[in-house]
C-alpha cells in the first residue's frame, strides 16, 4: 500500500523527485476504495508517472467478485482528464495502464 510504504504524500513526492522515471504496479485487495485511494495518491503526487493495475477486467456487479479495481479506475480517471487508459479486455485477470497524455 502506497500510504504504508511512504507514510505521507510528501515522502512520496520527495522519493519521486530523485528518480529518473517512475512507474507503479498496483495489485491490491480488490476493493474499490483501496484502489481509488492508491491510484489517486499516485496521480496527485507523481503526475508524470505511469501506473499498471492488475485485476481490472470488468465483471458485472452480480458476480460479486473482483469488481472493485475496474470501478475504481473509472471513477478516479473521471477526475483526471489528462490521463489515458489502455485495458486488456480478454478476460480475467485484466490489466490496465494509466499514463499521462
Amino acid at each position: 500500500m502506497i500510504d504504508k510504504l511512504f507514510k505521507s504524500s510528501k515522502r512520496l513526492k520527495d522519493w519521486a523527485k530523485n528518480q529518473d522515471s517512475t512507474e507503479f504496479f498496483v495489485d491490491g485487495d480488490h476493493s474499490c476504495e483501496s484502489v481509488k485511494k492508491e491510484l489517486s495518491t499516485i496521480l496527485q503526487n507523481v503526475p508524470d508517472t505511469a501506473v499498471l493495475l492488475h485485476d481490472t477486467f470488468y465483471q458485472s456487479e452480480d458476480s460479486k467478485y473482483n469488481i472493485g479495481p475496474f470501478k475504481a479506475v473509472k471513477e478516479v480517471l473521471g477526475n483526471y482528464k489528462e490521463y489515458e487508459l489502455i485495458s486488456t479486455n480478454m478476460g480475467l485477470p485484466g490489466m490496465s495502464l494509466v499514463y499521462k497524455k
